[in-house]
């Protein structure tokens, strides 16, 4: 039962899945179709493949290995054209040397150098060869300096023709970039030495060919030697100007073909520099400067070594290649291609500072005579400063001064210092001059040409105050009295010596307004050594050791106070002059001339005063020793007219007419106070008729003799009772 169950489920179950069943059947039937269809499809997609295979894959595959071994040829062949250009590098770089093309041969040698490292390391042939060629490139190398050496000496050593500049220049080229190329740059410390070397050896030929034409005396000159200051300070001024505008002017041109080098060197080695150099050696250099700055004429030898001029400054600090001076750069090593970038542009600039200071040596070499220094005359003087300035004002145009620093450094401190030191020396022979000349005055009256009188005339006139030339027209008899306007001096011969002393400070002012505050407080400084040495000698009685006078007279009184006058008309001239040159900022200095003419219008005032108070003595004396007696005139004022007609004599024909008859009046008021208090002290009153009378009659003779006196006639001169009432 349960069998025929389970039959009967299968069978109905089968019944069931027989359409599915047949469906699969006949699915496998058409599976087998497309099987059959896709295997002959796959055979012919083979059969066109291997065609294919055949027909391109093969090709190709034998076009690569062609190829592949055409390029192992083509690199055989070359490395076996590079075996035969290395069989001849040698002879290549000899023939290249021979032709004087250094840079060609450089590269030779540094491209074969590179192909024995590289491609032909192991050839056996060649194992030698690049020790050959380093020690080649070493000679090259060694050979580039010393043509370097002998083109930079024949090249600043001779002069170029008319129009040029460099004679050499392709084959100056061809050896800095052969240099620059193998980066050899000691060439720098080479020409640094050829530069001071040759602005000697210029400045030597200019000054002997000079010294040959100047006409001085050459028995002890010897044009082999270097020594060249004796000859120059035997030359005259005006040969010393030439010599100075010569040396200038070769120096110039000399720093001028530096300029032309230094353009080709900066164009080369720019060009190597953008190319081929550079690629580890762009760090720029730092330096150390020392507390004193480098002298670079160590190893220049002068032409005469007295007459060096050394300068220092003190630098403690470090500073960049920016900052630092040309001749302080030019004295570095060089050791990377920016910092020779840097120096380059500085040649010409470091070949004019080395001709500054050869130009300086040369100024101070004649300044070395104490003698001649003191025979220059301030317009000779600045001659010289004149043709520096034109000098410096060449070079500022040629761009050779960076800063006003550099323009103010050798030349600038050599003019500064010949200027001081002659400045200092004209102040103290003047100085000396005037000592000397109040020291042996003897206080009379001296003679006044007409060369000095037609100065005084002149200064008058212009406002200005010069020395002239003696001339036949103000040749002649000499005066003793000198006009200034319309006033008459009569002075002693110090005023007159100080007078030209002062037409030379106004010439030394006019012609130096550079050094104008210099001048300034020594010209003050004389003023106030006239005045102070004329009161010693005279209110001082110092004339009395000195020259022996017995006394200072009334006459020598009246000749010191008309001199000190003399002297304070002309103070405002030199006080004008010195205006004109002095700057808006400096003209405070001025009021110094204000308190001179003050001290001597004290000083005069003294004097005045002395005399006075001489007169007053006398006359005191008298009156103390006056007794009213019977005779007429009394023995006392007879005696006190003799004394003061004496020093109305002593004065008169010395002082002016107001100002005797002002200083008799000052002397007049003093007698009268002194004369009331003796008749006050003798009880003399018009209550006693008979001595009241004899005084009365005293006191006119007084009268009398005073308007018998030249110049105090006009003097109003009060009555005997106004005398004691008033």
């Amino acid at each position: 039962m349960m069998h025929d169950v389970v039959d009967g489920r299968l069978a109905a179950k089968l019944v069931s899945k027989t359409d599915s069943f047949w469906q699969v059947v006949r699915s496998y039937s058409g599976l087998q179709e497309h099987l059959a269809v896709a295997m002959e499809s796959v055979k012919a997609v083979r059969g066109n493949l291997k065609q294919v295979d055949e027909l391109v894959c093969d090709q190709s595959a034998k076009i690569v290995e062609v190829h592949r071994k055409n390029e192992q040829k083509r690199n055989l062949l070359a490395k076996l054209h590079d075996i035969s250009c290395l069989r001849e590098a040698q002879s290549t770089v000899q023939m290249m040397l021979s032709q004087g093309d250094y840079p060609k041969a450089i590269d030779c040698i540094e491209t074969s150098l590179d192909i024995l490292s590289k491609d032909l390391s192991g050839v056996t042939c060649f194992r030698h060869l690049s020790s050959q060629l380093r020690e080649l490139y070493d000679v090259i190398g060694r050979m580039m300096k010393e043509d370097l050496a002998s083109l930079i000496q024949r090249e600043l050593g001779v002069k170029p023709e008319a129009g040029t500049l460099i004679q050499n220049e392709g084959e100056l080229s061809a050896v800095f970039l052969g240099l620059m190329r193998m980066r050899k740059y000691s060439f720098i410390s080479l020409l640094r030495r050829e530069i001071l070397e040759n602005v000697g050896n210029v400045m030597s030929q200019v000054i002997k060919l000079q010294i040959l034409n100047s006409g001085v005396d050459l028995s002890g000159f010897d044009p082999s030697l270097k020594k060249l200051g004796d000859p120059i300070r035997l030359m005259k001024h005006q040969q010393f100007s030439r010599t100075v505008q010569a040396v200038m002017d070769e120096l110039f041109e000399f720093c001028k073909r530096l300029e032309a080098l230094q353009e080709i060197m900066i164009d080369i080695a720019e060009d190597v520099g953008t190319s081929e150099i550079g690629n580890n050696r762009n760090e720029e250099q730092q330096v150390d400067i020392d507390a004193k700055i480098v002298d670079e004429d160590d190893d220049d030898e002068d032409e005469d070594s007295e007459d060096t001029f050394n300068s220092s400054n003190g630098l403690n600090e470090k500073v960049s290649v920016n900052n630092a001076s040309a001749t302080l750069l030019l004295s570095m090593e060089v050791k990377s291609e920016t910092f020779l970038l840097k120096i380059l542009p500085l040649i010409a600039e470091f070949a004019h500072q080395a001709s500054q200071k050869r130009i300086s040596r040369l100024l101070i070499a004649r300044a070395k005579n104490a003698a001649l220094t003191e025979s220059t005359t301030p317009t000779q003087l600045s001659e010289i400063i004149q043709l520096v300035n034109k000098y410096q004002e060449k070079c500022e145009k040629q761009g050779w001064y960076k800063t006003e620093n550099q323009k103010t450094g050798a030349l600038g401190r050599a003019i500064n210092r010949l200027s001081m030191d002659y400045i200092e020396k004209f102040h103290s022979s003047r100085k000396i001059r005037i000592g000397n000349m109040l020291d042996t005055e003897l206080w009379k009256s001296c003679e006044v040409g007409k060369n000095d009188q037609e100065m005084i005339k002149m200064a008058i006139e212009t406002g200005k105050l010069r020395n002239i030339m003696n001339s036949e027209k103000s040749s002649g008899a000499s005066s003793d009295i000198v006009f200034v306007g319309n006033e008459a001096f009569i002075i002693v011969g110090s005023a007159v010596t100080m007078f030209h002393v002062l037409a030379d400070y106004c010439e030394a002012i006019c012609e130096m307004p550079r050094f104008a505050q210099d001048w300034n407080s020594r010209v003050i400084e004389l003023l106030k050594v006239f005045n102070s040495r004329c009161c010693q000698l005279i209110l001082g009685a110092g004339a009395l050791q000195l020259v022996g006078l017995k006394t200072i007279s009334v006459r020598n009184l009246a000749l010191a106070s008309r001199s000190l006058e003399f002297i304070i008309r002309f103070v405002p001239m030199v006080h004008d002059e010195m205006d004109r040159v002095l700057g808006e900022d400096r003209k405070g200095i001025l009021r110094y001339f204000k308190q001179v003419e003050n001290e001597y219008k004290e000083h005069i005032n003294e004097i005045v005063l002395k005399l006075i108070s001489v007169i007053d003595h006398y006359t005191t004396n008298c009156l103390n020793q006056w007794e009213v007696k019977g005779t007429i005139p009394s023995a006392e004022f007879t005696q006190i007219c003799k004394h003061l007609l004496k020093f109305h004599n002593g004065l008169t024909g010395i002082m002016p007419k107001p100002q005797i008859e002002a200083l008799f009046l000052k002397v007049h008021n003093g007698f009268k106070e002194n004369l009331k208090e003796r008749l006050i002290g003798l009880a003399i009153t018009p209550h006693d008729p008979l001595k009241f009378g004899l005084v009365t009659q005293d006191y006119m003779f007084y009268q009398q003799n005073m308007k018998m006196m030249e110049n105090c006639r006009d003097l109003e001169l009060e009555s005997l009772n106004d005398i004691l009432f008033n």
